[in-house]
């Protein structure tokens, strides 16, 4: 599932469309840590995501805090991605600002001839990040014009759920 994740951006918002896996606390994505939204995520851990789930008529936003996934656990994602998506990972970690398509393309191809009959490693460099949230907002659409929409968020003291209907996002 793919979504827009927001980060400080050293004083504004700074949104990157990530690969998010469903957590049973949370969420997780992976990128390279020395990327832009990696450095973002060291410099502040506090994040926002938003996804469209058009099939359901619904809006859902996410906030909490991440932190990095153990390398065991970013190795197990990591080697569950087919082969083309694992040589995407080496070759994206190559690029620069203002590289040609050409370029990118060439290092994509030296990693498939370097890697080439062999199982793929995680580069060290890249790896996933655990989302744990703190508050969800879902916006459900309707049929007859009424949105409905809630915000979930956790007590500070027990760390229970409540919910509390809002206005539509």
């Amino acid at each position: 599932m793919r979504a827009v994740l927001v980060t400080n951006g050293q004083g504004r918002p700074a949104p990157s469309c990530i690969r998010v896996v469903p957590l049973p606390d949370g969420f997780a994505c992976f990128l390279h840590h020395r990327g832009a939204t990696g450095l973002e995520l060291a410099a502040n851990p506090g994040v926002s995501l938003a996804f469209d789930w058009p099939e359901q008529g619904r809006t859902v936003v996410a906030t909490g805090r991440c932190g990095r996934l153990s390398a065991v656990d970013s190795d197990a994602f990591f080697g569950g991605l087919a082969e083309r998506e694992q040589l995407a990972v080496w070759a994206g970690g190559e690029q620069r600002e203002n590289m040609s398509r050409a370029a990118a393309a060439g290092a994509f191809a030296d990693f498939a001839d370097y890697f080439s009959g062999q199982l793929i490693p995680r580069p060290q460099k890249w790896g996933g990040y655990r989302i744990a949230v703190d508050e969800m907002r879902f916006q459900q659409e309707s049929d007859d014009g009424v949105t409905d929409s809630f915000r979930y968020g956790k007590t500070a003291a027990a760390g229970d759920w409540y919910a509390v209907r809002t206005p539509p996002l």
